[in-house]
């Protein structure tokens, strides 16, 4: 049964530069819409002794006794030979979209008439960050890292790191 593509219906960015007096920002964004995936990793964990628990399994039900209903797993068990966690179904199959902060820098360069002083043609301070914040609908932990022939996350993929920068650029 066809429930959906891992590739997304529809992908893009946009790109700005503001500069106001001394003053520049420049920043990213990057989004994907429709994209199918399956979040294994939400799955996976309940295999006992073969991987360390890395969820909170708090709130899951599992089915206990005959008239349990509204359960989210059939039992609390290590599947051996029944697989019954690796048979994936269409309520596993979640529809993902997703916008990312990747890029944005401030800046601000000193007066000319300060570098005519020291000598300097330019002296500019800046901060940058990247993968700043995202905004998505996905229950697992980075949308952008799943496998996007697959779209399966098996929970082997690190999110993408936030990095920040301070920096100074000086041109003589």
């Amino acid at each position: 049964v066809y429930v959906g593509s891992a590739l997304p219906f529809c992908s893009g960015g946009l790109v700005s530069e503001l500069r106001w007096k001394n003053f520049d920002m420049s920043l990213s964004f990057a989004y994907q819409l429709g994209r199918h995936m399956i979040n294994g990793l939400s799955l996976s964990y309940l295999n006992i002794g073969k991987e360390p628990f890395i969820m909170d399994i708090g709130g899951t039900k599992f089915w206990d006794e005959p008239g349990d209903n509204d359960v989210d797993y059939p039992s609390w068990q290590y599947p051996a030979n029944t697989y019954h966690y690796y048979r994936w179904v269409d309520r596993h199959v979640e529809k993902v979209n997703w916008l990312k902060l990747k890029t944005l820098t401030i800046g601000y360069t000193l007066p000319q008439k300060w570098m005519k002083k020291v000598g300097l043609k330019e002296f500019r301070i800046f901060a940058s960050g990247e993968n700043l914040l995202t905004w998505d609908n996905y229950s697992g932990l980075d949308p952008e890292t799943v496998n996007i022939t697959t779209g399966f996350d098996n929970g082997t993929n690190y999110p993408l790191a936030r990095k920040l920068t301070l920096g100074l650029t000086l041109k003589f």
